[in-house]
Order: C-alpha cells, then sequence, then structure tokens
C-alpha cells in the first residue's frame, strides 16, 4: 500500500460516523467498477462468514455499551470478582 493510500485511510478514521458515511456514499459513486473475475461458492461462502461474524461482534460490541448507558451490567471495579465466582459456580 502506498503511503498516500495509508494517509486516506488514516484520515477517514478520524472522521465522525456521519461523515464516514457520507464519505463511503461519494467514493463509491466515484468508485470505477472493477472485476474481480468468478467467485467461487467457496469464497462467497467464507466472505459471508467473515462479515456476519464482525456484524455480530459489533452488535454485541453495541449491546454492552446500551447496558452501561442503562446503568445495567458489571461495574469495572466489580469485574475481578464476577469473573471469579462464575469460574467456581458450577453451572
Amino acid at each position: 500500500m502506498r503511503e498516500q493510500t495509508a494517509q486516506l485511510l488514516e484520515g477517514f478514521e478520524a472522521l465522525p460516523e456521519e461523515e464516514k458515511k457520507i464519505f463511503t456514499v461519494g467514493f463509491l459513486r466515484r468508485a470505477v467498477p472493477i472485476d474481480s473475475g468468478p467467485l467461487d461458492d467457496e469464497e462467497t461462502a467464507q466472505a459471508g462468514d467473515q462479515l456476519f461474524a464482525a456484524l455480530t461482534v459489533d452488535a454485541k460490541i453495541r449491546e454492552g455499551i446500551a447496558e452501561l448507558d442503562r446503568g445495567e451490567g458489571i461495574p469495572e471495579g466489580e469485574l475481578d470478582a464476577h469473573l471469579a465466582r462464575l469460574k467456581v459456580e458450577p453451572e
């Protein structure tokens, strides 16, 4: 990756979420169609699995943040004790 490309990516990461969306739409409208060749079923399935995994992790993180915002969850100072209890309690 060229340095200029890396700088563009760093700049993109620094944008607020709404600006990232606006930039992405503008970029995709200007992007030249790229022929990556045919995809086989295995490649398609693997890409789908990776996307699903990323979305699942993102959803869990958002759910955890929402719980903390509502005052739910385990306060940071109590986390170690809670995890220690979980290790000794039978299921």
